[in-house]
């Protein structure tokens, strides 16, 4: 899980955040019914930010003893070596969570809002989260754990490629005719 907590976001009432503390319950429910499964959070905070105590506590609280939390370290490239030993990587909207879509791993975005994206198209990419609840959350991860990764590549890299291209690169009838047939 990558950590989209903000402190002062999560005292104010920010979407994001409502989004993120959403994903947090539902990730925690899927813990819960699968037994043995390992998680790490890579925390937003280092160690001597003043958000970190409030962040450490808020993914405490919310995961208890079912996830390992690891503090952002002052060197991004550990930050990446870490997203890059998960199996699979969630985020509720985040730019190492693009990044690390980017990358080839498998990915979940659990911002519904990129459907927006995809509205036309007849399947929707395995790494976009369809709706924001435990069934759809549950299914999604389910499905992406048990995908060889080189299926998810091979099976997302168009998708991948039209959302990570800028507007003015890609149309949606470029999107369609090479997604779509």
């Amino acid at each position: 899980l990558i950590s989209q907590f903000r402190k002062v976001a999560m005292e104010s009432f920010f979407q994001g955040q409502i989004n993120y503390a959403k994903v947090v319950s539902l990730l925690y429910s899927y813990l819960e019914s699968h037994p043995g499964l390992q998680v790490s959070v890579a925390l937003a905070c280092t160690p001597d930010q003043s958000d970190y105590e409030a962040e450490r506590l808020f993914h405490q609280e919310h995961l208890g003893n079912l996830a390992t939390l690891v503090p952002k370290s002052e060197n991004w490239i550990s930050t990446y070596y870490l997203t890059g030993q998960f199996s699979v990587v969630v985020a509720a909207s985040s730019t190492l969570g693009f990044e690390t879509l980017a990358r080839g791993r498998k990915t979940l975005m659990c911002d519904v809002r990129l459907l927006r994206n995809f509205v036309d198209q007849a399947v929707t990419p395995d790494w976009i989260l369809s709706r924001l609840d435990q069934e759809t959350f549950d299914d999604a991860c389910t499905k992406l754990f048990a995908m060889p990764l080189e299926d998810f590549v091979l099976r997302n890299r168009k998708s991948i490629n039209y959302f990570m291209l800028s507007p003015h690169e890609n149309s949606i009838t470029e999107f369609q005719r090479n997604i779509v047939g």
